[in-house]
């Protein structure tokens, strides 16, 4: 039987990024439209896992329908089910309704965003004790729970974001984080990931012209070369996810940009 102190440890190596192993190569769904149903979920898991990923991630939306043949689709795709992103507006009910549903289909995490906290104490500690038991009844479903920065948690020094990562326990809370929000709210990635890199487990990678509008991955900022220089030397290991954020029924315009990202992730970061 594990002790109390035996189980501590083991949750908090579980919830840290693996030592070994290398990078892993995602790709958010919503380069596409939502899929209308699991015939089209899964064909397109297929179109990703065709681009050269290891992973998806979607909306928590898109795995609505019955979970044994959701999980029987997800599985012939091919590829790792990230997980679903969704916001803390679900509520903990919700929470513990989507962690049961995806530890059923199979995935690692739940990814999950929130609205700003402000730099109140109160707010900020009101997040982080939200995201804490979210995050433990994640755990009890063998899940992580990764929080997904937007721009304002980077604002003022990254002023939420370290309270956040503060008040939040690393056995239940890691981190994703969205380099293009980061890089927009004036922040250095690859200087946060050098700060903070046994709590953030994935990173969203996005690139961003100087009006904060999409450009393809490899192009604009922040620098891929400057982050996977940083991930090289901290031997960081982790989901680099691309996320496109078309969200257009085009699906060859879809694909392209998928298929450059790939691309820009390879020569970028080796893998």
């Amino acid at each position: 039987m594990l002790t109390r102190r035996a189980f501590s440890i083991a949750l908090t190596a579980a919830a840290a990024p693996a030592a070994t192993g290398g990078l892993r190569i995602g790709c958010h769904m919503n380069a596409y439209k939502d899929p209308s149903d699991l015939a089209e979920l899964e064909r397109l898991i297929v179109r990703i896992r065709d681009a050269g990923y290891a992973g998806f991630e979607t909306n928590v939306r898109n795995v609505r329908w019955d979970a044994d043949a959701c999980r029987a689709a997800l599985r012939r795709g091919g590829i790792a089910f990230i997980g679903p992103h969704t916001n803390m507006n679900l509520g903990l009910a919700g929470l513990r309704e989507a962690a049961a549903r995806t530890a059923a289909l199979g995935g690692e995490r739940i990814v999950v965003s929130g609205a700003q906290a402000g730099l109140d104490g109160a707010g900020l500690r009101e997040k982080a004790a939200f995201l804490n038991e979210a995050g433990e009844q994640c755990r009890r479903h063998g899940l992580l729970l990764s929080y997904h920065n937007h721009k304002w948690e980077f604002e003022s020094g990254a002023a939420e974001m370290e309270g956040l990562i503060r008040l939040t326990r690393p056995e239940f809370v890691s981190f994703l984080m969205d380099v293009g929000h980061a890089h927009l709210a004036g922040a250095d990635p690859a200087r946060f990931l050098h700060r903070h890199a046994g709590r953030i487990d994935s990173i969203h990678l996005r690139a961003v012209d100087q009006a904060g509008g999409r450009l393809p991955l490899g192009q604009g900022a922040p620098s891929l070369a400057k982050l996977a220089a940083q991930i090289r030397e901290l031997n960081w290991t982790g989901w680099l996810i691309n996320e496109p954020e078309l969200r257009t029924a085009d699906t060859a315009a879809a694909d392209a940009w998928i298929r450059d990202g790939r691309e820009a992730i390879r020569k970028a970061f080796s893998v």
